[in-house]
């Protein structure tokens, strides 16, 4: 008679003891990166990456899917006012607005020679709607800091006349004027979560001392990646008088393929991709107006390239980042934006900044193991959810007949 018992406790004991193999799918990874074609000519703030001779010779698998674009990115501030500001431009006078792709204004993609991606194809606000509704909370506690994604309060957008104004307050005690939104706390709080923590995403404050006749930098933090020589440049604190530029950040921008599109997605493995990207970046800059009582409002807008202002000025009210700034009389102050440069910043400074004066494409190659699989079935069917996205020109919600239920889409 057999003993099923003991054999049971046999195998369990056996298995236990045994160890498990090793499940080896790459044997090596590496990482190469591919410079764009601008030549340090960034005017036109349209930049090319051509990777297809860059990566001639490359071996192993080079995964689309999680390549990345490094994008040096500009923020200038400068008093043009005929007096002096009222205090030091704290770091957190200017951030970028949700998410690192909106710097980005169309894209153009070819791989093997053919176009995958066209500027019509491009929808930089549908960007946005799959951020908010794809990433995990994982995704976002690993990568937003990165990617910029801290969404605005949605309580905080006024549309009263369908222009959608945003609370940029930060105080968390601080009270909002009556006909802006909200205009008491009640169920939701005065001041933007989301402006707030991408706000603490800023690059690195910059602590500035004297010995009585050289001012020289600090390193406030005591890291030792950072020199102190360069800290003084890396963000400008000053009063800034009449004329003189209040403060540069210097951002250091990584955005990943899918975040700009889906369908990069699918392209995980490929042999010696023959990859060719476009893009046109945002630039141009804002003209802000103050005045008596730490008021700010916008007095232009110029867009240089692009139909998108990236970035977001703080509140000047009591208790916020630009508090005090302003000075008592009537001021006025300029936020320009660019890739490695601006209207303000050109790119010789920056150069002595970032380290590197390029924008550079980052693909991960890998050395797979058995690459039998792949060699024997290259071809793969690529699906991808796909849309139709159109903006409303009309005002939701008010009434019947002016409601966007009977606003027709035009797929022309």
């Amino acid at each position: 008679m057999t003993d099923s018992t003991q054999l049971a406790d046999q195998f369990l004991h056996d298995c236990s003891v045994s160890p498990d193999p090793v499940v080896s799918i790459s044997k090596d990874k590496r990482v190469i990166h591919c410079v764009d074609h601008s030549n340090g000519s960034y005017q036109s703030c349209v930049i090319t990456i051509d990777a297809t001779s860059q990566l001639n010779g490359s071996t192993g698998f080079g995964s689309l899917r999680d390549a990345y674009l490094t994008l040096p990115y500009v923020v200038t501030m400068k008093n043009t006012g005929a007096s002096a500001f009222g205090a030091v431009v704290p770091k957190y006078a200017v951030g970028l607005k949700c998410g690192v792709w909106n710097v980005i204004d169309s894209l153009s993609v070819e791989l093997n020679g053919k176009s995958i991606i066209t500027d019509n194809d491009y929808k930089l606000y549908w960007n946005n709607l799959r951020a908010m509704t794809e990433w995990s909370s994982t995704d976002v506690v690993k990568r937003g800091a990165d990617s910029f994604l801290a969404a605005d309060d949605s309580t905080l957008v006024l549309f009263a006349q369908c222009d959608g104004y945003l609370n940029n307050t930060t105080n968390v005690a601080s009270t909002v004027a009556t006909g802006l939104v909200p205009e008491s706390t009640g169920s939701s709080p005065p001041f933007n979560t989301g402006f707030i923590n991408r706000l603490y995403n800023n690059p690195d404050q910059v602590a500035t001392s004297t010995d009585g006749t050289t001012l020289t930098a600090a390193n406030p933090y005591g890291w030792m990646t950072m020199r102190s020589g360069g800290l003084l440049a890396m963000v400008q604190q000053n009063a800034a008088a009449a004329g003189g530029i209040a403060g540069t950040w210097y951002h250091m921008l990584n955005i990943r393929l899918i975040d700009l599109h889906p369908i990069f997605k699918e392209f995980d493995l490929i042999a010696n991709p023959q990859i060719k990207i476009k893009l046109r970046v945002n630039q141009g800059y804002v003209d802000v107006t103050t005045g008596a009582s730490n008021a700010m409002s916008l007095t232009s807008t110029t867009l240089t390239s692009g139909t998108t202002v990236p970035v977001m000025i703080a509140s000047a009210a009591t208790g916020n980042p630009m508090n005090g700034v302003p000075n008592a009389t009537s001021g006025s102050l300029r936020v320009a934006f660019g890739p490695l440069q601006n209207s303000l910043t050109t790119l010789s400074t920056s150069g002595q900044i970032f380290p590197f004066t390029t924008s550079r494409l980052y693909i991960p190659f890998y050395d797979i193991a058995n690459p039998s699989q792949i060699v024997q079935k290259p071809i793969k069917k690529v699906n991808y959810l796909d849309c139709y996205a159109q903006y409303f020109t009309q005002k939701a919600g008010v009434g019947v007949s002016t409601t966007q239920q009977n606003v027709a889409f035009s797929f022309q």
